[in-house]
């Protein structure tokens, strides 16, 4: 057998792990398939001004933005009623879905990516903590959604990222065991979730927040196209399908 090249997550000291039986990509959404930082914090940040003024800054709202928008909102507002929450809900929402609406935009290279996998008979899937509503008009709009198996939003669970169960749940409607999957990220809860179900995870490191939350327990890629790279590599000979 011939020796394989080094891999392109080598560089960030962290091997990657042998990638040549997997036969499903679980992407997270905000901040690892689309750029949505900025219209994430914008929004947040005009509730929190109008809710408490001065109190909050867009860094605090990076730090949490892998949490639910429940969790989100009951860390800056402890001890408000639930019908208080729902309406800084909808307040949120209203707003976001209209700058999620003009300014939603896809990394470079993942449409490319996301087409490679379709081809090579590897199944993608998305597993966030966003609403159904938001996701399925922003796969739609982007041109995604034929590259997708099934889509995880915060409705087909109880329980949300870091909890592995949003991962299981994509799991079993591709039927794929957890060992046989690859889950990509740029939150810790991303991380955190995959773990839980037992599978592999890497870091989406063309995100500016996975490169700052990367923390060494796995490896971190610098493109799309490294993932396609990685993928090819270790399925030499492995699959009939072409990367």
């Amino acid at each position: 057998m011939n020796e394989r090249m080094p891999l392109p997550s080598a560089r960030d000291g962290h091997p990657f792990p042998d990638l040549a039986h997997v036969r499903a990509v679980l992407f997270d959404f905000d901040g690892t398939l689309v750029d949505t930082e900025r219209l994430i914090v914008e929004s947040m940040m005009r509730l929190l001004e109008e809710e408490a003024p001065g109190r909050f800054r867009p860094e605090d709202v990076r730090r949490n933005l892998g949490l639910t928008l429940d969790a989100q909102l009951r860390l800056y507002f402890p001890g408000r009623t639930e019908e208080e929450y729902a309406r800084l809900a909808a307040r949120y929402r209203e707003d976001h879905e209209r700058r999620f609406a003009e300014g939603v935009r896809v990394f470079p290279g993942v449409p490319e990516l996301l087409r490679a996998l379709k081809e090579a008979g590897i199944s993608a899937a998305v597993v966030t903590n966003r609403h159904r509503r938001t996701l399925e008009y922003g796969v739609h709009k982007l041109g995604l959604a034929p590259c997708f198996a099934t889509l995880v939003a915060y409705q087909d669970v109880e329980r949300h990222k870091p909890d592995p169960e949003p991962v299981r749940t994509a799991l079993a409607r591709l039927k794929v065991p957890p060992t046989y999957a690859l889950m990509i990220g740029d939150q810790p809860e991303d991380r955190l979730a995959a773990q839980g179900a037992g599978v592999h995870f890497a870091w989406a490191g063309w995100s500016p927040l996975a490169r700052t939350n990367a923390d060494g327990d796995a490896p971190l890629l610098f493109s799309p196209h490294e993932l396609l790279i990685a993928l090819s590599r270790t399925r030499e000979g492995g699959s009939s399908g072409r990367l």
